[in-house]
């Protein structure tokens, strides 16, 4: 055939010899129409010199293609059966449970994880747990039952006959969180590999989740202000730090009590320490007005790192620069205007103006319903004083005036209310509207950003401001998507590795939905699990003629959704096509 051009690096090695068979294997199914043991997705240099060799044979004759349906009636297997007993068994889920596996190997974890002292049986489970909770997030006890039960998981990884329990998943979950530090480099490491990435932008959040239980014996668990309302459950939270591209690169758990603010410098000493980077490469970071306060943004000016955040403070009586309001867009297309505060530059620090229509109009709709309630509650007061058994005496009244002014703590201070009394009782509540307090109200859908970065403009700095986002679509994605909250675990240790164990597949699910992004596949990661579960692995048993039964494995075809987002990865499309097998 000649030199194989184009084939990098060399057929000598052993990435050469792979590319080679696979050109051979090409070859000989389009000259015989022999089928492949496994499909794949063959790369277009492959492709395009096997159609070339494939048209060169053809016409040089080379092959004696005359005999070619011999050729390819040599692998088939005819026997005669009776199709009215052909049966179908043992139907389970095998597409997104293939695929997961396979970008973990295309990560090198399962080896990496194998040096990491954890091999046979332990290192099957610690496969099957992380890819579970990428697949089928849940608790413990009911990945146990979706694994005996639904999945081809366990098949895929070589523990089909296995009985994998819960106390499997707890102890596979520990000793991945054992190995936390070691975990975290390879996955580091590996994404800056596979996407060629710098640490430009570094993103800070605080975030928790609640506990189903009292927790009586745990540490972790106390009682905070938790993101999910749940104010009746004890909380754990967890603060991490992400890339401007959404990948996961440091975590710390935390008392559920713990003061937002307060995780930065832990964060910082870990990425020092780590990185060791020298001032001038440091990252720029972002971060939100709950720990923006003005002792985290001394301490990142101490540390010699750039910072964008939400400004703490509303600015008063402050000056646009001169020029025209920049025009920007969020995500869903609405208008915001952008604008540097002139004069506003101390300390090497710039403000800029920020102002949403969408913004305005939900704060202007937050305000009219709170005004409404604050109302309400004065009407009540006021009708309560007509009725017979209604509070009428003066400290009564003052104290239920009261309890209404703390619930509506900006609302109050814009009305005058007046109380008329007699002989120890209130005769007449009224109020009236201050003028000169509404019109020192706040602009409503404006905020500021605070930056050291001096040499941006307006709109590079909304940009970077906006890759915030990515770090609120890291916690949306472990909590909707691989179901961290609730935690059931009793024990502050098991709490952790569960946990640590949704970050790790958080990790591998970013890789993955980057990948198809950069192909136009822009689903979130519970559509992508759901297009991949229609691809089933199941068991078809069938009667031969002379009596006796057979059974094969077979692997379903991709649907065309499937097939798309196997292609975008380049991963194999079927584990297997069919193979005999013994009863289910």
């Amino acid at each position: 055939m000649g030199k194989l051009k184009g084939f990098a690096p060399s057929i000598g090695s052993e990435q050469g010899k792979e590319k080679l068979k696979k050109l051979s294997d090409r070859i000989e199914q389009l000259l015989f129409s022999t089928p492949l043991l496994f499909e794949e997705v063959l790369d277009n240099q492959i492709e395009e010199l096997a159609q070339k060799y494939h048209k060169q044979i053809l016409d040089k004759q080379l092959v004696d293609t005359a005999n070619k349906d011999k050729v390819a009636s040599s692998t088939m297997d005819i026997q005669s059966v009776d199709i009215n007993s052909i049966e179908t068994e043992d139907v389970r889920e095998i597409g997104a449970e293939w695929m997961c596996k396979q970008m973990l190997e295309a990560m090198e974890v399962p080896s990496f994880v194998k040096s990491c002292d954890i091999e046979g049986i332990q290192l099957q489970h610690c496969l099957i747990n992380w890819i579970s909770r990428m697949v089928h997030p849940c608790s413990e006890h009911a990945t146990a039952k979706w694994l005996d039960l639904n999945s081809a998981l366990g098949e895929l990884i070589g523990s089909k006959h296995q009985s994998i329990t819960r106390h499997h998943l707890y102890k596979a979950a520990s000793t991945l969180y054992k190995k936390k530090d070691m975990l975290d480099d390879h996955l580091i490491a590996t994404t800056r590999s596979m996407f060629n990435l710098q640490d430009k932008i570094l993103l800070f959040d605080l975030t928790n989740t609640y506990f189903e239980g009292v927790k009586l014996n745990s540490k972790r668990g106390q009682f905070g202000r938790s993101k999910e309302k749940r104010s009746d459950a004890k909380l754990i939270s967890l603060a991490m730090v992400v890339d401007g591209m959404g990948f996961y690169r440091y975590s710390k758990f935390y008392d559920g009590n713990v003061s937002e603010p307060g995780t930065l410098g832990d964060l910082l000493d870990h990425l020092d320490k780590k990185t060791g980077t020298p001032k001038a490469l440091k990252p720029v970071v972002i971060m939100d007005a709950g720990i923006a306060t003005e002792a985290n943004i001394i301490l990142l000016k101490e540390k010699g790192y750039d910072y964008l955040c939400v400004s703490r403070r509303t600015l008063k009586d402050y000056q646009l620069a001169e020029g025209e309001n920049i025009i920007v867009h969020d995500k869903r297309k609405h208008p915001i205007e952008i604008k540097k505060v002139a004069g506003a530059e101390h300390d090497k620090e710039l403000f800029v103006y920020v102002k949403s229509q969408q913004k305005e109009k939900k704060e202007t709709s937050i305000n009219t319903k709170l005004t409404d309630r604050f109302i309400q509650g004065l009407t009540n007061i006021k009708e309560a004083l007509s009725k017979k058994r209604g509070t009428k005496s003066i400290d009564k009244v003052h104290e239920r005036l009261g309890r209404l002014k703390q619930k509506y703590p900006r609302i109050h201070t814009k009305y005058k209310i007046n109380v008329t009394t007699c002989k120890g009782k209130v005769t007449a509540v009224s109020w009236e509207l201050q003028e000169n307090k509404m019109s020192k109200d706040r602009e409503r859908g404006v905020y500021f950003l605070r930056t050291s970065l001096m040499g941006d403009d307006e709109k590079q700095l909304w940009e970077i401001y906006n890759t915030l986002r990515e770090v609120e679509d890291t916690f949306r994605t472990l909590k909707t998507d691989l179901h961290i909250r609730p935690v059931f675990h009793q024990k502050d240790k098991y709490s952790e590795a569960h946990l640590y164990l949704g970050i790790l597949a958080y990790q591998v699910v970013s890789v993955i939905r980057h990948k198809l992004k950069s192909k136009g596949i822009h689903h979130c990661w519970s559509e992508i699990v759901r297009i991949m579960n229609s691809q089933k692995a199941a068991t078809i048993s069938m009667m031969k003629e002379d009596g006796n039964k057979i059974f094969i494995r077979t692997c379903s075809k991709p649907t065309a959704e499937a097939m798309e987002i196997y292609n975008a990865l380049k991963l194999k499309a079927r584990p297997f096509y069919r193979k005999r097998c013994s009863p289910p």
